[in-house]
This record gives structure tokens, C-alpha cells and sequence, in this order.
């Protein structure tokens, strides 16, 4: 005796409410932010190196 099971489909994609989205492009920006910064640090670190040696 075989038991059959059935699947569940997931639903792709997201419906953003408009607190979401906002929260979503928040977190978007701030990263983009860091990771801006953490380049421009390092150049300006990598900068100094060369000039001491």
C-alpha cells in the first residue's frame, strides 16, 4: 500500500507593503553605503602603505 504524497508549490515572489519596501531600500542603501566607505578606506590605508615604504 502506497501513501501518496502530495506537494506544496511555493509562491515565488514578494508583495511588498509600502513599510517594507521603504525598510527594504533602507537596508539596500546602508549596505551599498559600507561597502562604499570600506573601499575608500581601503584605498586611503593601501595609499599610506606605498608612501611609508
Amino acid at each position: 500500500m502506497k501513501l501518496e504524497q502530495t506537494k506544496t508549490r511555493r509562491k515565488r515572489g514578494v508583495i511588498l507593503t509600502p513599510t517594507g519596501l521603504k525598510r527594504l531600500q533602507t537596508a539596500i542603501q546602508t549596505v551599498e553605503v559600507v561597502e562604499k566607505q570600506g573601499e575608500l578606506y581601503r584605498a586611503y590605508f593601501e595609499k599610506q602603505l606605498t608612501t611609508i615604504t
